[in-house]
C-alpha cells in the first residue's frame, strides 16, 4: 500500500506545475550518467519535507530524476519535491560532483535575483581539467551566476563544517585492506584480508563495521603469513579522511605503535603476526627543516620549501601500507617520490610498501607516482616493475558514494542550516544567520562574471579571453564566448613534429606553427583541428612581434642565436618562452628585465640540456635527502644512429641540421676526473676522446668526447664539496668517429680544390691510405678508377645538394653535403642514450639510464627534443610554474619525467656495480701537452 502511494503520489506531482515559479526554489540536479557510481545526494528526503513544512508555500524544491540514486524520485515525490527534468526555474541549484559547463544556465533565476549554485566544483585549485567551467561561470557578464563550493564552506577560523571526508577517509580504509589482500595473494601470501568486503556491498556503514570485526577476529586467530612478516599501515593527515580511516582500523582491533616502534617490529623475524601494527604519522615524523631548526606547523605553513621528506628513508622501509589522508599544495614538499619507493620496496626485501591507498587523491600531488585517479569497478593500479616489484595504488576519488546513504544523510544535516539563511536572505523573512551567510560567502568563488576577491589570482590560469575581453587579475569579461590558449611554436624543423602533436592533444589549446617554410609547416599541422600554420621570417620584427601579441606561451625551436631577440619581445608583451636550448649570455643578459615584467624565461628543456638536468636533479636530490654526499658524477650523452644504420663513414647519421656537430668538434672543454683537473682547447678535443665508455659493451662499442666545461654543474647540482673528486659531462660517439672528425679539420674542412697529392703531402702516405674511401664515399673527392671495394654500406644515389646561392664557409659547406650523404633511410633509426652515474660516500654506485629508438613517425632526437619542451610549456601555460625571469628546467623537471614515462620515455635506475671513473682514466687518449 505504501509503495502504491508513493507512485501515485510521484505521478500526481510531476504533472503539476509548481505554484509559484517566482518563489525561491531549490533544485537537487542529477549527477552526470557517465559517474557511475555517483549515488549520493545533497539533500534527503527527510530534509526535503523539514525546508518545505518550514517555509510552507513560500519555497518550491525541484528534483531532477534519476534512477540511480541513491534516494527513489517517489522518496523525494512523497516528501512534496517536483520531479521535473527542467531545472530552469531553480533559484539555487545543488549537485555532489561538478556539472558539465554547457549545463550552466547564465540568466537569472525566475524571480529576478541571481541564479546560485553550490557543489564541489574542484575549480579553486586552478584545476586545468575544469578551468572551462569557471570560464562557463564569468562568461556571462553580470548575470552570470554565483559558483559556491562546499570545499570552501568554512567557520571562522578556517576549518571546514560540511564535506564527505570522514567517510571517505572510512571507506578508503577498507578499501586499502582488500586491495593489499589481492596483491599479496599475487606473490603467494594469502591473508585474513581476503574476507575484507568491499564495502559498497553493505547496505550501511554499521554492516562494514561488524565485518571488520570479525577479519580483525580472524587475524588474532590464525595470524598473518609470517615470510610476509608482521603487517604494518601508516596512516598520515590530521583531518577528518584520517579520523575515518583510524575509526575503521580500530574496528580492525590494530595496535597503535609509535612512529620509533616500526622499524624494529618489521626487521623482527618473530614479531607476532597475530596482531596487526598501526602507526598515526604526523609531519615531524618525516619532516626536516634544511635550516636545521625543529619543525612546527607555523614555520612550515609560513616557509614549506624550507622543509623536505625523508619518508622515503625512515619510515617507508617498514610498511606494508601507506593509507595517505594528507592533503597537498603546489610548493610544499612531496610526501614520496618513485625512486624513493623502490628503494624502500628493496630494502624492505620486496615486501614492504605493497600497497599506498591514497585517500587525498591529490594527482600527481604529494605522492607524484599517483598518476591518475581510480574507480570502484577498477580500484588500483601498480606503479612499473623494478627488481624489488611494485607497489599497487589504490586511489578511488568518489570513496564515499560506496556507502551513499550513510554519507548522503550525513551530508545533508549539516546543510540544512546554512540553505535555512540562504532562503531567509532571499525571502528577507526575519534575521538570517550571520555565522551561516558568512561562510556561503567565504565559499564563493565567482558572481556576476567575476572572480571573488579570494580567487582573483586564478585569472591567471582562467587566462585567454572571454567575449573578446582578457581575464585580468580575476576581472570578468563581458559578453559572450572563450578563447582557447594559444602556444606559438616558432621553427617547423626535425624536432617539431612531437612537441606539436603533445600540444595538440589539448583541446583547450591553439597551436600556431610559424616558420619559413610553410609547405613544412602546414604538412605538421595536417589533420590536427587545433593546429594552423604561418608563414613567417623570424628576422621580421613586426610581423614576429604580432604572432608573440596573439599567444600566452612561445616555444622556440629556430637556432639558439635567434632566441634572445625572441624573448625581448615576450618580455615586451608579457608572454612566457619556453626553449630547448642552453641559457646563452644573451639571454642571461635578460633576466632582471623578465622579473620585472613577470615573464618566465625557460631554457634547457630539450633533451641535452633538459632531460639529463632533470633526472641528474632527481637523483641527486634524492641522495641528499639521505643525508649521502656525491664523490663522482658521470653523465653521458648521445643522438647516433642505431648500431645496424652506422655502417657509414663516421658511424654516423644526421636527424637535425650537421652543423652543430661539427661546431661541437672544436669546443673546448674542461672536467675533474678521479681528483685532476683536465682542460682541454678545442683544437685538440677529437685527439683527447676517452677510447672506450663501458655503457652495455655487448650492445654498443661507445667511445666519448669531453662535452664544454663540466665544473659549473657540479654548482649547479649543488654536489661541490672537498670530497667531490670526478665531474664529467660527455658526448656519446661510436668508435672510429673522433679520429675521421679530425682528419677532416686537419685539411680544412676538406675545401674545393684539395687534389690527391697535397692530401698526401699534408697526411702522410699512412694516413692517406684510411682516409681516401670515407672521402670518395661522402662525394668530397671524386673517385678513382683504381680505388678498391669499398667495406661501407652502398653510398646513396640521390643527387648532391645544390650549393649555397651565397658565399660560404668550408664548415657550412660540409654541413650541407653531410646532411644529403649523411641522412637518415627511410627504413634506418636514430638513438638516444642518457646515463648518469652517482657514486655516494658510502660507496654506492647509482646509474640512470635512457635509451630511446626512432620509429616510423618520429625520431628518437625528435621526441626526446620535441615532448619535453612541449610539456614544460604546457606546464606554464596551466600556471603550474612560478619562477619568473631565466630560468632551467629545475621547477619542471619531475612533472615532466614523470608525464614522459608515461609515454614510454623512461629512465631505469639500478643500484650497484663499480664506478666507471677508474676506467675512464685509463681509456683516456689525450696528447702529452693536454694537463
Amino acid at each position: 500500500m505504501l509503495t502504491t502511494l508513493a507512485h501515485t503520489r510521484l505521478r500526481t506531482r510531476s504533472l503539476v506545475p509548481p505554484l509559484a515559479r517566482t518563489l525561491p526554489t531549490l533544485a537537487i540536479r542529477r549527477e552526470d550518467p557517465s559517474r557511475i557510481w555517483e549515488r549520493r545526494s545533497p539533500l534527503s528526503p527527510s530534509d526535503v519535507r523539514g525546508v518545505l513544512e518550514s517555509y510552507k508555500g513560500k519555497v518550491d524544491v525541484l528534483v531532477e530524476p534519476s534512477a540511480k540514486r541513491c534516494w527513489t524520485d517517489a522518496e523525494y515525490a512523497a516528501a512534496g519535491a517536483h520531479i521535473t527534468p527542467d531545472l530552469d526555474p531553480a533559484s539555487l541549484i545543488l549537485g555532489i560532483k561538478e556539472p558539465p559547463p554547457e549545463s550552466v544556465f547564465l540568466s537569472p533565476a525566475p524571480d529576478g535575483l541571481s541564479r546560485e549554485y553550490l557543489f564541489f566544483s574542484h575549480t579553486h585549485k586552478g584545476q586545468p581539467h575544469n578551468l572551462p567551467l569557471l570560464r562557463r561561470f564569468l562568461s556571462g557578464g553580470p548575470t552570470s551566476p554565483r559558483l559556491m563550493d562546499y570545499e570552501l564552506l568554512t567557520d571562522s577560523t578556517g576549518q571546514r563544517v560540511i564535506s564527505f571526508g570522514w567517510m571517505a577517509g572510512a571507506v578508503g580504509a577498507s578499501e586499502a585492506l582488500s586491495s593489499f589482500a589481492l596483491h599479496a595473494l599475487e606473490l603467494g601470501y594469502a591473508t585474513p584480508f581476503l574476507h575484507v568486503p568491499r564495502p559498497y556491498t553493505h547496505l550501511s556503514l554499521s554492516y562494514l563495521r561488524a565485518a571488520l570485526r570479525l577479519v580483525g577476529e580472524r587475524v588474532r586467530a590464525v595470524g598473518t603469513p609470517r615470510k610476509l612478516g608482521a603487517i604494518t599501515i601508516g596512516l598520515t593527515g590530521a583531518g577528518r579522511v584520517s579520523t575515518g580511516a583510524r575509526a575503521m582500523l580500530d574496528e580492525l582491533g590494530v595496535r597503535w605503535v609509535e612512529v620509533e616502534e616500526l622499524k624494529p617490529i618489521a626487521e623482527d623475524p618473530n614479531a607476532d603476526t597475530h596482531q596487526i601494527y598501526a602507526a598515526f604519522l604526523p609531519p615531524h615524523s618525516y619532516l626536516s627543516s634544511t635550516t636545521s631548526e625543529p619543525y612546527t606547523r607555523t614555520a612550515y605553513r609560513f616557509d614549506p620549501s624550507s622543509f623536505t621528506s625523508h619518508f622515503g628513508t625512515s619510515i617507508a622501509p617498514h610498511l606494508s601500507i601507506l593509507i595517505n589522508g594528507a592533503g597537498w599544495q603546489l610548493g610544499f614538499p612531496r610526501l614520496l617520490s618513485l625512486p624513493e619507493l623502490d628503494r624502500a620496496r628493496a630494502a624492505g626485501g620486496g615486501k614492504r610498501m605493497l600497497t599506498v591507498a591514497d585517500l587525498a587523491c591529490d594527482i600527481e600531488g604529494g605522492i607524484p607516482f599517483v598518476t591518475r585517479s581510480t574507480t570502484i569497478d577498477s580500484p588500483f593500479f601498480y606503479t612499473p616493475t623494478t627488481p624489488s616489484g611494485r607497489t599497487q595504488i589504490m586511489s578511488i576519488d568518489i570513496l564515499p558514494s560506496e556507502l551513499p546513504f550513510d554519507a548522503s544523510q550525513t551530508f545533508s544535516s549539516a546543510l540544512v542550516p546554512y540553505l535555512r539563511a540562504w532562503l531567509d536572505a532571499r525571502l528577507a523573512r526575519g534575521t538570517p544567520s550571520k555565522t551561516h551567510l558568512d561562510a556561503l560567502e567565504r565559499a564563493t568563488i565567482a558572481r556576476g562574471g567575476e572572480l571573488a576577491p579570494a580567487h582573483r589570482a586564478l585569472g591567471r590560469l582562467v587566462d585567454g579571453e572571454v567575449g573578446g575581453k582578457r581575464l585580468v587579475d580575476g576581472q570578468g569579461a563581458k559578453g559572450k564566448g572563450e578563447r582557447k590558449k594559444r602556444v606559438l611554436v616558432l621553427g617547423s624543423g626535425m624536432v617539431a613534429l612531437p612537441a606539436v602533436q603533445c600540444l595538440a592533444e589539448r583541446s583547450d589549446v591553439e597551436v600556431v606553427i610559424a616558420s619559413n617554410a610553410l609547405p613544412e609547416a602546414s604538412q605538421l599541422a595536417a589533420g590536427l583541428p587545433n593546429v594552423s600554420a604561418r608563414l613567417l621570417d623570424v628576422s621580421d620584427r613586426a610581423s614576429l612581434s604580432e604572432l608573440i601579441a596573439q599567444s600566452d606561451v612561445v616555444i622556440s625551436l629556430v637556432p639558439a642565436p635567434a632566441h634572445p631577440p625572441i624573448a625581448e619581445l615576450c618580455i615586451e608583451h608579457r608572454k612566457q618562452f619556453v626553449t630547448a636550448s642552453y641559457v646563452s649570455p644573451g639571454m642571461r643578459a635578460l633576466h632582471e628585465r623578465a622579473l620585472g615584467k613577470d615573464v618566465l624565461l625557460l631554457n634547457e628543456c630539450g633533451l641535452d640540456p633538459g632531460i639529463d638536468h632533470m633526472s641528474a636533479y632527481a637523483m641527486i636530490d634524492e641522495a641528499e635527502k639521505e643525508g649521502k654526499t656525491v664523490t663522482s658524477f658521470v653523465s653521458w650523452c648521445g643522438g647516433l644512429p642505431t648500431p645496424e644504420a652506422s655502417n657509414v663513414p663516421l658511424r654516423y647519421k644526421f636527424s637535425w641540421s650537421p652543423r652543430g656537430v661539427l661546431i661541437a668538434a672544436s669546443n673546448p672543454a674542461q672536467f675533474l676526473l678521479n681528483g685532476q683537473l683536465h682542460e682541454v682547447p678545442g683544437p685538440q678535443l677529437l685527439i683527447s676522446r676517452f677510447a672506450s665508455v663501458p655503457l652495455d659493451p655487448g650492445t654498443y662499442d661507445f667511445e666519448g668526447l669531453a662535452n664544454r666545461d663540466s665544473l659549473p654543474y657540479a654548482n649547479e647540482y649543488g654536489i661541490a664539496a672537498p670530497r667531490l673528486k670526478t665531474v664529467l659531462r660527455g658526448t656519446l660517439r661510436y668508435k672510429g668517429f673522433s679520429e675521421l672528425m679530425h682528419v677532416f679539420k686537419t685539411i680544412g674542412l676538406l675545401e674545393d680544390g684539395t687534389r690527391r697529392a697535397a692530401l698526401k703531402d699534408l697526411l702522410g702516405e699512412e694516413k692517406m691510405h684510411g682516409v681516401l674511401e670515407p672521402l670518395e664515399w661522402l662525394s668530397l673527392i671524386p673517385p678513382s678508377s683504381s680505388s678498391p671495394p669499398t667495406h661501407f654500406s652502398p653510398a646513396p644515389r640521390t643527387p648532391l645538394p645544390a650549393l649555397p646561392r651565397t658565399p660560404s664557409t668550408p664548415l657550412t659547406l660540409l654541413s650541407t653535403l653531410l646532411s644529403s650523404r649523411l641522412a637518415y633511410a627511410p627504413t634506418e633509426r636514430d638513438l638516444v642514450y642518457l646515463s648518469h652515474e652517482l657514486t655516494l660516500s658510502s660507496g654506492e654506485v647509482r646509474t640512470s639510464r635512457l635509451a630511446v629508438r626512432g620509429d616510423a613517425q618520429s625520431s628518437a632526437m625528435a621526441k626526446t627534443v620535441g615532448l619535453p619542451v612541449a610539456l614544460a610549456a604546457l606546464r606554464v601555460l596551466d600556471g603550474r610554474v612560478a619562477g619568473r625571469g631565466v630560468r632551467g628546467p629545475r621547477e619542471v623537471g619531475g612533472w615532466v619525467l614523470e608525464r614522459l614515462r608515461e609515454r614510454g620515455v623512461e629512465m631505469q635506475e639500478r643500484t650497484g656495480g663499480r664506478g666507471m671513473a677508474q676506467e675512464l682514466e685509463r681509456s683516456w687518449e689525450r696528447p702529452k701537452s693536454v694537463a
